[in-house]
This record gives structure tokens, C-alpha cells and sequence, in this order.
């Protein structure tokens, strides 16, 4: 089962973004990402580094994780989380 997690990067602040934790690492040099045993498997103080299109490890935090992409937009939204 894939996780998607909801994300806060410190470049924007402003915007959340969603994307499942295959593209998560737990630190920058790290080559596999990270595998959470549940969804309550993460630090929301650690700094995460994402994958993104461009092949560049952003810095973020993870807000929440849901099982499928809507499930952590939802679970965010409806649990306010700042």
C-alpha cells in the first residue's frame, strides 16, 4: 500500500503539497526513501527531503499521510493542520 504524504517545503511556505513517500527521504544522500509502518510513522519536526520532477531533494516537513493522494488532502484539510 503506497502512502501519499502532505507537505510543507521551507521554499513556500505558503503551499502544501501532495506526493506519495516513494519520492521522501530521510536525509539528502540517502538512495532509498523512507517506508512508514503506519500512518502515524513520522517525525512532523524532522526535515524530509522530496524528489521532485527535476531531480532536486527539497527540504519539507510532513504534514500528515494518508493512504491514497485524496485521503491525506482530506485528512489535512479537515484536521487544520498548520
Amino acid at each position: 500500500m503506497e502512502y501519499f504524504a502532505s507537505l510543507r517545503c521551507f521554499d513556500d511556505f505558503i503551499k502544501y503539497y501532495y506526493m506519495p513517500v516513494s519520492s521522501i527521504y530521510f536525509n539528502k544522500n540517502d538512495d532509498h526513501p523512507i517506508k512508514p509502518n503506519d500512518l502515524d510513522d513520522f517525525d512532523k519536526k524532522h526535515k524530509y527531503y522530496v524528489l521532485w520532477s527535476d531531480n532536486i531533494k527539497y527540504q519539507c516537513h510532513i504534514v500528515c499521510l494518508g493512504v491514497v493522494r485524496s485521503t491525506g488532502v482530506n485528512k489535512h484539510l479537515s484536521h487544520n493542520v498548520v
